[in-house]
């Protein structure tokens, strides 16, 4: 039995069709963009028989599934609420269209390359001076980002040796702007050591008071 009838078959198929052709060139496999096809053109059939209407290049979402979904991803987002501390940031960001993958989301990828300079940053105020990471000891994804947030990163040293400093790094997104909310997306921590200009390890210098 189908998930919906042929008329409204024919109004959805050409939206999903036009969807995954723009992003077919971020898609290295040919069985991969099929396999996209299928699963769009099933999932545009069961969101039209449940009531949802499709735009050019957009989809307002009604009835029963909408609901679910977004119930589903407030109560997740729910155990991660959480308030900024009441500090300076060592980095705000607000990511971009180009720093999201097919899907979406932000880059993982994107997200650690920025803990790294925010905790480098840190690192580099304790050690007076040049610093290079030599390790990633934790890295927690809570919450995917999205385009538009506008992502806080808090770092604190939490730890010192004669040469390496470690760092604290907690992620913070600031998203929906009509009603605010804050919500810890990431924490990691990562292990930094002091370098002179020639890339050998040096001794940290007395921490300041």
């Amino acid at each position: 039995m189908p998930l919906c009838d042929a008329r409204t078959q024919q109004k959805v198929i050409p939206v999903l069709r036009e969807v995954v052709t723009r992003r077919r060139q971020t898609i290295p496999s040919i069985e991969r963009r099929q396999q996209l096809v299928d699963q769009r053109l099933a999932a545009g059939y069961k969101l039209a028989a449940a009531g949802v209407v499709f735009g050019p290049g957009l989809a307002l979402f009604t009835g029963g599934i909408l609901n679910d979904l977004t119930n589903q991803r407030a109560c997740t987002m729910s155990e991660h609420i959480a308030v900024l501390p009441n500090k300076q940031p060592a980095l705000r960001v607000m990511p971009m269209p180009s720093d999201a993958n097919q899907y979406g989301d932000i880059f993982g990828g994107w997200i650690m390359s920025q803990v790294d300079i925010a905790g480098a940053i840190a690192a580099k105020h304790r050690a007076r001076g040049r610093v290079a990471t030599v390790a990633v000891d934790s890295f927690v994804f809570n919450q995917p980002v999205s385009v538009g947030d506008v992502v806080s990163f808090f770092a604190e040293v939490v730890a010192t040796g004669r040469t390496s400093i470690k760092v604290n790094v907690e992620v913070f997104a600031e998203r929906n702007p009509d009603q605010p909310i804050t919500v810890k997306v990431t924490e990691a921590t990562l292990s930094y050591v002091a370098i002179n200009q020639q890339g050998d390890k040096r001794e940290l210098p007395p921490a300041a008071d």
